[in-house]
């Protein structure tokens, strides 16, 4: 699914018959696509450097994390109309999905260039009494 989508961006961009705004979504899709993988590195090295080198200068440029953090953890409050059962669900689950989103991502990433050439489109060979089917699956 994520190679259709790519694929079906970078047609877009190429393709002059398409509107700008369309050809410009497209261009910051693939942009985001390529530029995960940095800011997934990247945010591990500056962590790392958080921890083991830390001065001034890197809690100030950390400031935006904590601002994003802050916001995270402020969200069940902002919105007081969420039930006790959902707010616990809520810090429960945001753990999870801050430390496996990037990992995920990445991964889904890598499983793309690997299968970069596997074009079946879903379809699956089925051999029945030496005839051979394709289904949809």
């Amino acid at each position: 699914w994520t190679l259709g989508a790519l694929c079906n961006d970078i047609l877009l961009v190429l393709n002059q018959r398409h509107n700008i705004i369309e050809r410009i979504q497209s261009f910051i899709n693939i942009y985001v696509n390529i530029i995960n993988t940095f800011i997934l590195i990247s945010s591990g090295y500056f962590i790392n450097a958080i921890i083991h080198n830390s001065s001034l200068l890197m809690l100030y440029l950390a400031i935006p994390i904590f601002i994003v953090i802050l916001h995270m953890l402020s969200i069940p409050f902002v919105h007081y109309h969420l039930k006790n059962t959902k707010i616990g669900y809520y810090y429960l689950s945001l753990p999870i999905y801050i430390l496996a989103t990037p990992v995920l991502s990445f991964i889904q990433h890598i499983y793309t260039l690997i299968n970069l050439d596997n074009f079946n489109w879903n379809k699956k060979t089925i051999q029945i009494d030496n005839t051979v089917e394709e289904t949809m699956v």
